[in-house]
């Protein structure tokens, strides 16, 4: 801010290169760890649900401005609900889906409601078998909990993403 008083100013981005970060001495995942008490309530109604337990998260905040190069629609997932033996659980925020986008998904489960912050999202996370999401803050905390994550990223991604690999030396799982 004007009149600040400040020694330095680095970008965040270029935090690794300043202090010295390749990909053979990123600190290893996990590096976070949900709270047990939250994780408890998580786990007493994840278990209910059948088969492997897989969250969502498809679309990014709209005002992002690459938003439209990594977020998909719901539809473009509904094919995914033909799936047997999974249940999917919305890991994403501020869920606008109306009743009659869901209806006659019996795997499809939406208590994002629920998830007021990253400590709900982090519990719920740790009691899923696979996270599947797009460029959003959900990948980035389910790789920091060292959660098994696919995370769909864009044709031409960012860089931190590296190139010509199958998964990331940020988040190894």
């Amino acid at each position: 801010p004007p009149g600040s008083q400040f020694d330095a100013h680095f970008p965040l981005m270029s935090l690794p290169w300043l202090f010295g970060i390749v990909p053979e001495t990123i600190p290893p995942a996990p590096y976070l760890k949900a709270a047990e008490k939250d994780r408890k309530h998580w786990l007493s109604r994840v278990s209910t649900l059948k088969g492997k337990k897989v969250g969502l998260s498809w679309a990014g905040n709209p005002l992002h401005k690459q938003d439209r190069q990594r977020s998909v629609s719901f539809q473009h997932m509904k094919s995914l609900f033909r799936l047997k033996n999974i249940s999917f659980v919305s890991l994403q925020k501020a869920n606008t889906l109306s009743k009659e986008e869901t209806v006659g998904l019996d795997n499809f489960h939406d208590w994002s409601a629920e998830l007021h912050d990253f400590a709900d999202t982090a519990a719920l996370i740790s009691c899923l078998d696979l996270v599947i999401s797009v460029d959003t803050a959900v990948a980035h905390l389910s790789g920091a909990l060292g959660q098994k994550t696919w995370t769909l990223i864009p044709f031409i991604p960012e860089w931190r993403w590296l190139r010509d690999t199958e998964n990331s030396p940020w988040y190894p799982s």
